[in-house]
């Protein structure tokens, strides 16, 4: 396969990839948002406290610098919450929250379906002294 070939490949691969891509945060947040959100709330209920509340999610790190996605995110306002934060860090495995607002803030974006248990777990253990 020649440069040009290649080249022809690369971008027909990135168009059809994006094709299905949201162009859009209001795009993203329709077809995302109500599950982010009823992931939220659950957590809440779980755990019998916090408010649910729209966020950003960072994408991507060093890659994608700036860019955000809208979110919904569990937000805990509890005495000292970077005691708290601190708390969380330490477990096993350690949970990666943010403060925001002088709150606690986890974000389901981050949390795969299955470590939602762990999630909860550590977040009681760590609340709770």
């Amino acid at each position: 396969m020649d440069c040009l070939a290649l080249c022809l490949f690369r971008y027909q691969l990135a168009a059809e990839r994006n094709r299905h891509a949201p162009r859009s945060h209001e795009e993203a947040e329709d077809r995302q948002g109500p599950e982010i959100r009823r992931r939220a709330e659950s957590w809440s209920a779980a755990l019998g406290s916090g408010e649910v509340i729209p966020g950003e999610s960072t994408v991507g790190g060093g890659s994608l610098p700036g860019e955000t996605l809208p979110t919904y995110l569990l937000a805990l306002r509890l005495p000292s919450p970077d005691k708290q934060l601190a708390r969380l860090r330490r477990a096993t495995p350690p949970v990666v929250a943010r403060l925001q607002d002088d709150c606690l803030v986890f974000d389901p974006r981050t949390v795969l379906p299955e470590q939602e248990p762990y999630l909860l777990d550590a977040i009681r253990g760590a609340t709770s002294r």
